[in-house]
């Protein structure tokens, strides 16, 4: 039976105190090996149609994200954006990116990609 691995850390940011439960990988799995897993659930399709199929779904998510949609397949996992390297709300202003452009001092918008299903973990006793 497959089990996961977690550690249980202390989040600083909340008065009183607070903890996170944070996953630990065992091992991490690409695009080869999710193709080869795919390829022996179901041999009827080869690794290489499991590769065409993993990569034109990136593509069709990220066609989606960029214009404006969060990306769910259902029962699995969620996509979405967010954005991080703002210190100041002031700094997202059109007439601040306007105006601090040219110089160069314009606020630095990290964006990255979330995924996550509420459903994913499941507790067993």
């Amino acid at each position: 039976m497959s089990s996961l691995q977690w550690r249980v850390e202390p989040n600083y940011l909340t008065v009183p105190p607070s903890w996170k439960i944070r996953f630990v990988p065992r091992n991490s799995a690409g695009t080869d090996e999710l193709a080869i897993a795919m390829n022996e659930e179901n041999p009827n399709y080869s690794v290489e149609d499991a590769k065409t199929a993993l990569a034109l779904q990136e593509q069709v998510v990220q066609k989606k994200l960029l214009n404006g949609e969060q990306v769910t397949i259902d029962g699995m996992i969620s996509f979405g954006f967010s954005f991080t390297g703002i210190t100041s709300p002031d700094q997202f202003s059109i007439e601040h990116l306007a105006t601090n452009t040219d110089q160069g001092n314009s606020a630095t918008i990290l964006i990255g990609m979330y995924c996550f299903h509420p459903y994913l973990f499941v507790c067993h006793e």
